[in-house]
């Protein structure tokens, strides 16, 4: 289903030197940072005249307010007025992706790669805007390009590494960061990268540099997170757990510190899923027309839904979406503006989940993968499992179940580039997962058999069983290449980007015993809670 086909009359006019605009915009930004969003709409939409940055400003004011049509017709007024305008044109190809014109975003982007040639800025720009829709091979073109431009620029060699460690180039993604590291030696993020590409042994490790960078006084303003996880990694892949505990606790907590995060928060939005999605809204809802797939794999961060979605999409007829916001950006549209996450939810279970269903629908097949049966591996789109009986009730859902403990310590050890605030301390940690863990028994309740668990220790074990019974509940027939994910060539932009390019193994399962004791309160409170560890 196309976007709503509505004319929106915007006044634009041509920017003056003689008309002040900088009193307005620091209004409008002065009421959003308040949080007045309907009130800087208002004074926004009372002005006869806009110039290109006010019309950008007002689209960002249309976006907070989930009016993704408006938001997207503000932003095209802007670009008419100067349509040469890359940062314009950037806006408008972002605006699209929010309002599930995906294929006219990508069109776009070709476009304006072609026309980026030397720009290494814009190029980078454009890249960010590929890996929004998953297409991880146009961002590794554009910082590719971008390098080539200029061949001694550490910003452009770091964003290249990233897009080879997705494409699983890992020997190329390794020389750059070296390259990175000794021309900004402050690069921490760069350090820790280097050290996620490959388990580290006692012949070659990268310890001393890293303990050196992390005791050196005389750096500013360094951020020694990223060396924190880095060192904690390194030790635990040579077995010394003490030091990597002692690390990893750090990192933690100093990353704990930088977020202004209430776990409370998400508990509340849970229960709240559960209070509104109950067993009598979900038999009276009025249901969307069923298509064919998609598959949705779900679970919590690291629970092995990377090595899940990396197994199905060996099949002949499976394509990845891997990561997209394609459910959360219809759910939001089709919702409305909404204050918190519990009045989101509120205002999603009025939605009409035909038209939610299909805006997801048409965002997804834009993407241009292959299919014909699409997977959307995002985690925590299990947060949605109501929305998708009812939106998309031809999906099938997959939801990974991992060992509590192995789980949350999985979590807890990753330094996400984004999202999981609450995987930093210990107790959010628990909290969070005992939440998780009853929104799930809900699901199970009141959609029976629309979910097929999958116990990632049982996967390891018995790699054909457990995948056998994967592709029967998605519909289709048992290929033998399916045994053979490790050689997927698809991309894998996760923190499990280097693992799913190794055969299966079981050497993560059980392994947080050996961190049992710094683990203890998390395993008390998982207990007192009633979640069964033996």
């Amino acid at each position: 289903m196309n976007a709503p086909s509505v004319r929106y009359n915007v006044a634009v006019k041509q920017p003056s030197n003689t008309n002040p605009i900088s009193a307005l915009d620091a209004q409008v930004k002065s009421l959003l940072i308040q949080g007045h969003v309907h009130d800087a709409d208002q004074l926004l939409s009372k002005q006869p005249e806009l110039p290109p940055g006010l019309l950008i400003l007002h689209s960002q004011v249309a976006q907070k307010l989930a009016d993704f049509p408006r938001m997207l017709a503000l932003a095209q007024a802007a670009h008419k007025m100067d349509p040469h305008n890359d940062s314009l044109s950037l806006r408008v190809l972002e605006c699209q992706i929010y309002a599930g014109q995906t294929r006219k975003a990508l069109t776009g982007l070709d476009k304006l790669q072609r026309r980026a040639s030397k720009n290494s800025g814009l190029l980078h720009r454009i890249a960010n805007l590929y890996v929004h829709c998953a297409r991880h091979q146009k961002a590794y073109e554009c910082h590719a390009q971008a390098l080539r431009a200029q061949p001694d620029n550490p910003d452009c060699k770091y964003d290249l590494a990233t897009s080879c460690i997705a494409a699983g180039e890992f020997d190329q993604a390794e020389q750059l960061l070296e390259e990175v590291i000794r021309q900004q030696p402050s690069n921490w993020t760069a350090w820790q990268n280097r050290s996620n590409l490959r388990k580290q042994t006692r012949e070659s490790n990268h310890v001393g540099e890293l303990k050196a960078a992390l005791n050196n006084e005389a750096r500013p303003g360094a951020d020694e997170v990223p060396l924190n996880y880095a060192l904690a990694k390194e030790y635990e892949d040579l077995g010394d757990y003490r030091r990597a505990v002692k690390h990893l606790a750090t990192g933690a907590a100093r990353r704990r510190q930088q977020l202004s995060y209430r776990v409370n928060e998400d508990v509340a939005t849970m229960r709240r899923i559960r209070s509104v999605f109950s067993q009598e809204f979900i038999e009276q809802a009025k249901m969307a027309r069923p298509h064919d797939g998609p598959v949705f794999v779900l679970g919590m961060p690291r629970s092995g839904t990377t090595l899940v979605d990396r197994i199905i999409s060996s099949h002949s007829r499976v394509s990845s979406l891997g990561e997209v916001n394609n459910l959360s950006f219809a759910v939001i549209g089709a919702s409305g503006f909404a204050r918190d996450k519990e009045s989101l939810v509120e205002q999603s279970s009025r939605a009409d989940f035909e038209a939610l269903g299909q805006t997801y629908l048409e965002g997804t097949r834009g993407l241009g993968e292959a299919g014909p049966l699409l997977i959307d591996k995002t985690p925590l789109n299990f947060l949605y499992l109501g929305i998708i009986y009812l939106a998309l009730p031809g999906a099938r859902v997959i939801h990974l179940r991992r060992h509590p403990m192995d789980s949350c310590f999985a979590m807890y050890k990753t330094l996400f580039r984004a999202g999981y605030p609450f995987s930093y301390d210990l107790d959010d940690l628990g909290t969070y997962y005992v939440a998780y863990r009853r929104l799930m028994a809900h699901w199970r309740q009141v959609l029976p058999g629309f979910i097929h668990d999958v116990s990632y220790e049982d996967l390891v074990k018995q790699q054909e069983a457990t995948s056998r019974s994967m592709l029967e509940f998605c519909g289709l027939d048992w290929e033998e290449q399916v045994l053979d994910f490790h050689r997927n060539r698809g991309a894998a932009a996760t923190a499990s980007a280097a693992q799913v390019r190794q055969p299966i193994y079981s050497s993560s399962v059980g392994r947080w015993r050996y961190f049992e004791s710094h683990l203890e309160p998390l395993r008390n409170k998982l207990i007192l809670n009633g979640i069964y560890l033996d």
